[in-house]
């Protein structure tokens, strides 16, 4: 018959949790998340009209995370807003298909 000890047990049961955690953070960075920049027509809170905006789509969170470029701040300057038109308070943004 087989026993463990208290100590044993908790030795044993970290040991599968380290084990666990590992292989966790293994496949996280194995497979990193997709996101994909998707063109879409936002509303802008700054300045209160809809605007063309690029906009990064996270697969993982199934959501809008980042503006990547927008029509108001010009096709290759960087955003440098706040970004509170993908807020969660904020109107969903219309993709557009290309």
């Amino acid at each position: 018959m087989f026993t463990l000890t208290v100590a044993e047990g908790t030795l044993m049961g970290l040991g599968i949790l380290a084990a666990l955690i590992v292989l966790v953070v293994g496949a996280l960075r194995a497979f990193p998340r997709a996101q994909r920049i998707v063109p879409a027509i936002v509303r802008c809170p700054l300045f209160d009209r809809a605007v063309a905006a690029d906009l990064e789509w996270d697969e993982w969170t199934v959501r809008f995370v980042d503006v990547a470029r927008c029509s108001v701040l010009g096709a290759c300057a960087s955003v440098t807003c706040n970004r509170r038109c993908i807020a969660a308070d904020a109107p969903a943004p219309v993709s557009r298909t290309v």
